[in-house]
């Protein structure tokens, strides 16, 4: 399965990141889990080895790539929203 956390910044993006690396450990334990920061999903699609089973992705942009495979149901996406003003404040 493929997760791609993203949204915008500051927006508890990390947060649910956390959650979902959290949930997919404890819902299939013992399983090859990668995770990591990425802005470009096509890129490390590439280059991650096979071996993992699970691919949790944190970002902030969304690539040609990773835009397709989520309007066609490949991957999971989390995305994260807060009020701009409320963003800028947490900075």
């Amino acid at each position: 399965m493929i997760v791609l956390c993203d949204g915008m910044q500051r927006s508890a993006s990390t947060w649910a990141f956390n959650v979902v690396l959290k949930l997919i450990g404890q819902s299939y334990p013992g399983a090859a889990i990668y995770s990591g920061y990425q802005e470009n999903l096509g890129e490390s699609l590439q280059t991650l080895q096979p071996a993992y089973e699970h691919l949790i992705i944190k970002g902030h942009t969304l690539d040609p790539c990773a835009c397709f495979l989520a309007r066609v149901g490949a991957i999971k996406s989390v995305y994260t929203h807060r009020d701009p003003y409320d963003a800028i404040f947490s900075c």
